[in-house]
Formats: C-alpha cells, structure tokens, sequence
C-alpha cells in the first residue's frame, strides 16, 4: 500500500468544485484502488485498462461504473432512501507514469429533460514509498 495525493476536480454546467486528500493506493486483481476519507464517508476509487469505479459508504452511499462510450446507472443511498440514475459516459481517459496517473472523465445524466453533464480529472500523485 501507498500513500498518495487525490484531487478531484469537478465541472458540472459551469460551475466547478474541488476535492483534495490523501489516500490510500494498493495495485489489485485487474487494476488499482484507492481509497480515501470524504466528511464521515469512505471513498474508494477503481482503475482498470477499460473503465473506473467510483464508490462511497456512509450517510451518502454512491456507487458507479463509468465505460467510455456506455451507458450505466448512478445507484445512491442516503437516509434510508435509495434511487439510480441512468449514465451515460462520453469519455474515460487515463494517462499514466511513475509519478501518478491523470483520468479524464465526462458524463451525463439520462433520462431527464434537464441534462446535467460532468467532467471531472482526477489527479493521483505519489509521494511515499509502500509501506
């Protein structure tokens, strides 16, 4: 395991939100994962060659796959009530080196008349060895 920089920035029709932290990054069965503390919930993170997996645990639960070029569905939870969203992911791009990987990602909700869109890059930076 690894300690690694996250940041997280998002632009959703304008309007654009940051998220930094340090979090934890392992290489596992088909990819790699990191994970990470938002408010009380846990962040997780997941990498393949094909697509990314973002999910959280806690009082607002979210779980996604995002595949360029496919459809998905956005399933949360929060307070008891659950709800999904169908996705659909216009481009999911990594870049990697021996310092980090950068993704791209954008998509938007389907299904509504009002059409939110998302693009996101994703910064993981090392900057510890395994412990």
């Amino acid at each position: 395991m690894r300690v690694v920089s996250l940041k997280i920035i998002t632009d959703n029709n304008g309007e654009t939100s940051f998220f930094q932290s340090e979090a934890d990054y392992e290489k596992v069965s088909g990819g790699e994962k990191v994970s990470y503390r938002i408010g009380n919930d846990e962040g997780e993170l997941f990498f393949s060659e094909t697509f990314v997996e973002m999910r959280r645990r806690g009082e607002c639960g979210m779980s996604v796959r995002f595949s360029e070029g496919k459809e998905s569905e956005l399933a949360l939870s929060s307070a008891g009530m659950k709800g999904i969203i169908p996705v659909y992911t216009e481009c999911c791009r990594t870049r990697k080196n021996n310092r980090g990987r950068e993704t791209e990602l954008c998509y938007r909700f389907l299904g509504s008349e009002i059409i939110q869109t998302f693009s996101l890059k994703i910064e993981v930076k090392f900057f510890s060895e395994e412990k």
